[in-house]
């Protein structure tokens, strides 16, 4: 579930300085230019991910599919001797936050004044998004 976040996160590589004259696929990138990658075009390639805007974990699980389907902590960490030092910081911290508040929380569903449970609308923005959700402590 973790690299299927991953491909949702609107991300821009770090700039980069070219150190020298270049061509990528018939263009000229002159010394001294500016460049950066982006990712969020590489997460939601369909040639790399067939129905990249839907939340698929399991494109990810050992199967013929996830095979052919790039690892995207391969590029969103950065790439090359520039990737992000933190990288493996970043995912043990996240891994060890979901275990303690799954450990530490019964979470589930708001409910309305009838105890029916209330479904929230999931729709994708480009912002950041709370529902709220009852928790209890276990």
């Amino acid at each position: 579930m973790f690299k299927e976040e991953l491909m949702q996160l609107n991300l821009l590589a770090l700039p980069h300085c070219v150190t020298q004259d270049d061509e990528y696929l018939g263009y000229r990138i002159p010394k001294g230019s500016t460049i950066v990658a982006n990712i969020w075009k590489i997460a939601h390639d369909p040639d790399l991910y067939p129905d990249p805007f839907s939340f698929s974990p399991e494109r990810f699980l050992n199967s013929d599919s996830a095979q052919n389907q790039l690892d995207p902590k391969k590029f969103v960490f950065g790439f090359g001797r520039r990737t992000c030092p933190g990288a493996q910081f970043a995912e043990l911290s996240i891994f060890l936050n979901v275990a303690s508040i799954l450990s530490a929380f019964t979470i589930s569903k708001a409910v309305d004044t009838h105890g029916k449970e209330i479904s929230p609308e999931l729709d994708f923005t480009t912002a950041i998004t709370s529902l709220h959700c009852n928790t209890s402590s276990n």
